[in-house]
């Protein structure tokens, strides 16, 4: 860690400090179960969702995959990943209906600054992902970039005197706009709770996403870490 900024160091440091996986093992993903709600449009409504949340150890890359309930009798399983092939976004109606999905460079830098601003739920692979750039932006911040994945994609992560990551934020996070294609705006994850959990390792169980758009702020993404499952 001796190599990594200020700020990232401390966050590590109170992170992992009881951690009962070595840092230089390979573990295997790390999963969670995890439940939130997504609004999809400013001044719309929520929808529930429920699913599991895993993060590659060896190197940048997550899957997300969830239950979304449209009503009480229909829902969506969707699914957000970043692996070798690039970013992915999909659903199923009832798990079997193809209702829409997506590729390509918009999709693989949107998915990329998720996975770089939610490491704060695995810190053991922000100790050790190939290929992920930590550089310092002050005392209490650093930024995360993979510029072998997207070099445009940066994230600013803040921590606090405690060592716990309080938000990590995307000046330029693409999203989809409908026939327009996709805006880019500033996104912002803002994290609390946190606690240590059974590997040792102290994460935030809530987090909740906001775009910053020109009409204001957009709360678009609320995330609970139920357990390691």
């Amino acid at each position: 860690m001796a190599d990594r900024p200020p700020a990232a160091r401390r966050w590590l440091a109170t992170a992992l400090h009881q951690a009962s996986v070595s840092t230089e093992d390979d573990p295997g993903p790390i999963r969670l179960h995890v439940r939130g709600s997504i609004c999809r449009a400013p001044g719309g409504g929520w929808m529930d969702w429920e699913g599991h949340q895993s993060f590659e150890t060896d190197g940048l890359g997550f899957r997300w995959q969830a239950r979304l309930r449209l009503t009480r009798l229909v829902w969506v399983d969707t699914e957000d990943r970043l692996d070798v092939e690039g970013g992915y976004g999909g659903a199923r109606l009832l798990g079997v209906i193809p209702a829409g999905s997506a590729r390509g460079p918009e999709v693989t830098k949107l998915q990329l600054i998720r996975n770089l601003a939610e490491l704060a739920f695995a810190p053991l692979v922000a100790s050790r992902a190939r290929g992920l750039v930590c550089s310092a932006d002050g005392d209490d911040a650093f930024t995360l970039a993979a510029p072998g994945i997207d070099a445009t994609a940066i994230v600013r992560v803040t921590v606090d005197d405690a060592g716990d990551v309080r938000s990590a934020r995307s000046p330029d996070r693409p999203r989809p706009n409908g026939r327009t294609g996709y805006l880019h705006e500033p996104y912002r994850l803002e994290f609390d709770r946190h606690e240590r959990r059974s590997s040792g390792e102290r994460i935030p169980l809530r987090a909740s996403g906001t775009f910053e758009t020109a009409d204001g702020d957009w709360q678009y993404w609320r995330f609970e870490v139920l357990d390691r499952g």
